[in-house]
C-alpha cells in the first residue's frame, strides 16, 4: 500500500514557481511531523503553514503567492488524507476476509483429514479460539480503527513508500519505488535568474542594422502629432560588444556538473549577446612537454582534447573584458593536491597578467571546500558557489563594480 506524501503536490508547486527547495527541505518537514504524534500541524492549518514557512519561505520571495499555494495543497491534503484511511480501511478487511478463508480452509482439511483416519478420535481441546476471534498480527484483541479511535489517535503514516523489492544477489536490496521527481539535466540557477544576472554584463558597440526594433515611444508620439499611424518609427539594436574568455574544467569529477558549466557558459550569449569564447581543461591546464612551447600552459577548444592550443597565443591575439573559470578545483574528490595548487596559481598568475577581472564559479557547497585544493586556490581568486547569488557576485567583478580579492595580486 502506498502511503501519502503530506504537502508534496505544495512543494512540487513551490519549485514550479521558482521558490528555491531541494530534496533535504522536503525531508527536513517529512521528520518534523513524524515527531508530531498528536496530529497538531495537520489539524491545525495556521500552524502547518508556520512550519512550511520556516522551513521552505526564503527572503525576498513571494510571501502571497507562498500562502497561496499552501492553501490550494492544504484542502487537497484533507482529501487525501480521508481517502488514504478508506484505503487503509478496505485492506485492513480484506485482509482479514483473506485470513479468516485460509483459516476455514485449513479447518476443511483437517476434517476431511479425519474422516480419512477413522481411527483418530481424539476431539480438539475446547479453549481453542476461533478463527474469527484470533487477533490479526500487530493487533489487539477487538481493536477497531475505524470506531473506536478519534482523529487525533489515528495512524499517520510518513513514510515514503511500502512495496515490493528484488535482491540484488548481494545480499541487498534494490528497485525501490520512489515518489521523488529526477530532473534530467538539473541546473541550480534557473533560465529567468540567469537572464538577469547576465543583461548587467552589457557594452555598447558598434550600431548594426541587421535587427530593427519598434521604438514605441516614438511611434506613439509620432501618431498622436499626424493624427494616424502610418509608418512606426525603428530604433537601432545596438550589439552588446562585451567579450567573456570562460575555462571549463569538463573531465573527471567535473563530468557530473557537466551540463550546469555549459548552460552557465552558453547562458550569457543567449541572455545579454555577449561574445563568448569557451576553452576546456581538465583538473588543471597542462604544460607541453616539447617542442617551441615546452612548459607553456595549453587548453582546448573543443570538448574532445584533441588540439591544444597555447595559453599565451589566446590572451594575445584575442580581445576579451573579463575571464570566468567553471570547476570544482578538488572539491568533489576532496583531495588536497599540493601539484594542483601549484599548478593553478601558475595559471592564474597567467590571466591576472592580462585582466583583473577574473572570476571563479564552483558547483560545489562553499561548506565542502575546507580539506580540499579549493581551500587554497579560494585565496588566490574570487571564487563563488556556481548558484545564483555566485553568479552575481561574479558579474560584479566583471563589470568593475566588486573589489578584486586575490593573494597573488598583493604578493
Amino acid at each position: 500500500m502506498k502511503h501519502l506524501l503530506p504537502l508534496y503536490s505544495f512543494f512540487n508547486s513551490l519549485k514550479k514557481h521558482d521558490f528555491y527547495l531541494g530534496i533535504d527541505e522536503y525531508k527536513a518537514l517529512i521528520e518534523v511531523l513524524e515527531q508530531d504524534k498528536d496530529n497538531i500541524y495537520f489539524q491545525n492549518p495556521t500552524k502547518m503553514l508556520g512550519l512550511c514557512r520556516l522551513l521552505w519561505f526564503k527572503p525576498n520571495q513571494n510571501a502571497f503567492l507562498f500562502e497561496r499555494l499552501f492553501e490550494q495543497s492544504f484542502e487537497y491534503l484533507k482529501e487525501e488524507l480521508a481517502e488514504e484511511k478508506r484505503q487503509y480501511d478496505i485492506s485492513e478487511t480484506t485482509e482479514k476476509t483473506d485470513l479468516e478463508k485460509d483459516t476455514e480452509a485449513k479447518t476443511e482439511e483437517d476434517i476431511d483429514d479425519n474422516s480419512q483416519n477413522p481411527t483418530d478420535l481424539t476431539p480438539p481441546p475446547t479453549d481453542e479460539v476461533k478463527p474469527e476471534n484470533k487477533p490479526l498480527e500487530g493487533k489487539e484483541p477487538n481493536e477497531d480503527f475505524s470506531t473506536t479511535k478519534n482523529d487525533s489517535e489515528q495512524p499517520l503514516y510518513l513514510n515514503f513508500v511500502e512495496g515490493q523489492s528484488q535482491e540484488n544477489g548481494l545480499g541487498g536490496q534494490q528497485d525501490y519505488k520512489k515518489h521523488f521527481e529526477f530532473v534530467k539535466n538539473y541546473v541550480a540557477v534557473s533560465n529567468c535568474q540567469l537572464t538577469q544576472q547576465w543583461r548587467f554584463l552589457k557594452k555598447k558597440g558598434i550600431e548594426t542594422y541587421q535587427k530593427q526594433e519598434i521604438d514605441i515611444k516614438k511611434t506613439v508620439e509620432k501618431t498622436a502629432q499626424n493624427g494616424y499611424l502610418f509608418t512606426p518609427v525603428f530604433q537601432t539594436k545596438v550589439k552588446n560588444s562585451f567579450r567573456l574568455l570562460t575555462f571549463i574544467d569538463h573531465r573527471g569529477s567535473m563530468i557530473a556538473f557537466r551540463h550546469l558549466a555549459e548552460t552557465l557558459a552558453n547562458s550569457a550569449r543567449k541572455a545579454a549577446g555577449t561574445q563568448n569564447q569557451i576553452y576546456y581543461f581538465r583538473n588543471v591546464p597542462q604544460r607541453y612537454l616539447a617542442g617551441e612551447e615546452k612548459n607553456e600552459i595549453y587548453v582546448y577548444k573543443e570538448k574532445g582534447n584533441t588540439f591544444p592550443i597555447s595559453l599565451k597565443k589566446i590572451l594575445a591575439q584575442q580581445q576579451f573584458d573579463a575571464i570566468l573559470i567553471i570547476s570544482d578545483a578538488g572539491t568533489a574528490k576532496g583531495n588536497f593536491n599540493i601539484d594542483r595548487i601549484e599548478a593553478t596559481e601558475y595559471f592564474l598568475r597567467e590571466l591576472y597578467a592580462h585582466s583583473l577581472k577574473v572570476a571563479w564559479l564552483n558547483p560545489m557547497p562553499q561548506d565542502r571546500w575546507d580539506g580540499s585544493a579549493a581551500y587554497i586556490i579560494c585565496e588566490l581568486v574570487d571564487m563563488f558557489e556556481a548558484n545564483h547569488e555566485g553568479l552575481r557576485q561574479a558579474i560584479s567583478i566583471f563589470r568593475g563594480k566588486k573589489k578584486v580579492q586575490s593573494a597573488i595580486l598583493s604578493l
